[in-house]
């Protein structure tokens, strides 16, 4: 076994004691750099400098490179750092001028080149049969419940419907009113106020931005909540 083999292999389920504070400036940013590079990728992270949105899908060829590592990609991925999502410290480590939200002060997850990005692990599949695919697979967050909504579709369906059943009921008006107030509320208090960043499972960036209204959609209820779904528009 060589020596870089067998440091591989030591610290191949090493996760390390920082702080969310430490990532949520960049003053620390190229001390957690170089300790990523150290003991995960034994190389030199290449990081990219973003100046539009358009710059952030660069990243994706550089995220194939290293899934070519599946264990380095599974752990970037599902870092278990404390109030933090899936992808939030690989796109940290990954773009140069960014850090991660406070989280109590911004309700974003991710600042990057001083915008501020809500970033969502989404699926993306056409739903129910459907010829349209959909980001889909993603809470808004814990704080935001439109209760009035939940009950309103809870009535029309006598309980909680699935997916499917929401689905067919686009053919009746009167679940189409609930879904649009549904939609208008949505929009106004969270997508308007939010820039997206959707990514899927296999650490893509599909899409970085603002969400239309028109696009918004319900998906399905689950643990108290409703599910939005994202049209996707070629």
């Amino acid at each position: 076994m060589s020596h870089l083999e067998l440091l591989k292999s030591a610290t191949k389920y090493m996760y390390f004691n920082i702080d969310r504070k430490l990532f949520q400036t960049l003053e620390y940013k190229n001390e957690i750099k170089e300790l990523f590079e150290k003991h995960w990728f034994f190389e030199e992270i290449k990081q990219q400098h973003i100046q539009n949105e358009c710059d952030i899908f660069l990243l994706n060829d550089y995220m194939l490179y290293i899934k070519n590592n599946t264990d380095l990609f599974n752990r970037l991925f599902h870092y278990p750092l404390k109030r933090t999502g899936n992808a939030e410290v690989m796109l940290f480590l990954l773009i140069k001028n960014s850090f991660l939200s406070n989280i109590s002060a911004s309700g974003s997850d991710i600042v990057i080149a001083d915008k501020h990005y809500e970033i969502k692990h989404c699926l993306i599949s056409k739903k129910y049969k459907s010829t349209q695919k959909y980001y889909s697979n993603f809470k808004l967050g814990n704080s935001f419940c439109p209760r009035i909504i939940l009950n309103n579709i809870e009535n029309y369906f006598g309980g909680t419907p699935k997916g499917s059943e929401i689905a067919r009921a686009r053919k009746d008006d009167e679940f189409l009113k609930i879904e649009e107030q549904y939609r208008n509320l949505v929009y106004q208090e969270y997508f308007s106020k939010h820039n997206m960043l959707f990514i899927d499972k296999y650490g893509e960036i599909k899409f970085v931005g603002k969400v239309k209204k028109e696009d918004i959609f319900i998906d399905t209820i689950t643990e108290g909540t409703i599910k939005p779904m994202i049209l996707i528009k070629d």
